[in-house]
């Protein structure tokens, strides 16, 4: 995970509104792009957590709280994982780095056990802020953190987003936004964003999506 990953991840805070889409009685996870470790803290004592992190400096400071650390991307840790073997593969805020999100969701697959779920958050590209700064200040602008993000590869809508999955075979359990826009009552400000959010769609109040996955078995398809 390089430095851009990890100010994105300390933008969203400590991802506690991903723990809705943890199946229940995980044993043995993979998290693809693990940074410090943080999101063992949402698992069992006894669970066996996997992590794979390219940045050096973080997964050494993860090996304290995880079973087994792979410092690597997830191509090249791949040797090194057993095939069927994963209840849960988790992806935070991952996929819109990889230049190829097709081959890596498709890759990840044979890792899972027969029940095994891919969980995880990406991005909003039509988040409300963000369609403002491009439609009305005509600013497309990257930032160290957040949806534009310099190092983010791809951009995804949630029709995109669900395009993709579709693609790589995968069921769609459950896609929802998630660190959504606050709108209070009463205030002008909140009023006038609500009225846009209604002409532009409901999915632009959303600076992310949340899903959990599953992989369509072959006579599904």
């Amino acid at each position: 995970m390089k430095n851009g990953d990890i100010a994105c991840k300390a933008y969203y805070g400590d991802r506690k509104e991903l723990i809705q889409f943890i199946p229940v009685g995980c044993k043995r996870v993979l998290e693809v792009g693990s940074a410090e470790g943080g999101f063992r803290q949402y698992f069992n004592d006894d669970c066996e957590y996997w992590g794979i992190e390219p940045n050096k400096e973080a997964a050494d400071r993860s090996r304290a709280t995880l079973f087994k650390v792979i410092c690597s991307d997830f191509n090249s840790a791949k040797a090194q994982l057993s095939i069927g073997y994963f209840d849960l593969i988790v992806c935070n805020d991952v996929i819109e780095h990889m230049a190829d999100p097709t081959a890596f969701l498709t890759a990840v697959q044979p890792y899972l056990g027969s029940k095994g779920a891919v969980i995880g958050s990406i991005p909003n590209v039509r988040f409300f802020q963000n369609l403002v700064n491009l439609l009305l200040r005509k600013d497309w602008k990257y930032e160290d953190s957040g949806i534009l993000d310099r190092t983010h590869l791809k951009f995804f809508t949630l029709k995109s987003l669900i395009r993709l999955f579709n693609f790589c075979n995968y069921e769609i359990e459950v896609i929802k936004g998630i660190n959504s826009e606050v709108l209070e009552l009463g205030n002008v400000k909140s009023i006038l964003r609500r009225f846009f959010m209604i002409i532009l769609g409901q999915d632009t109040m959303h600076q992310q999506f949340g899903f959990k996955l599953s992989v369509k078995n072959s006579c599904d398809v």
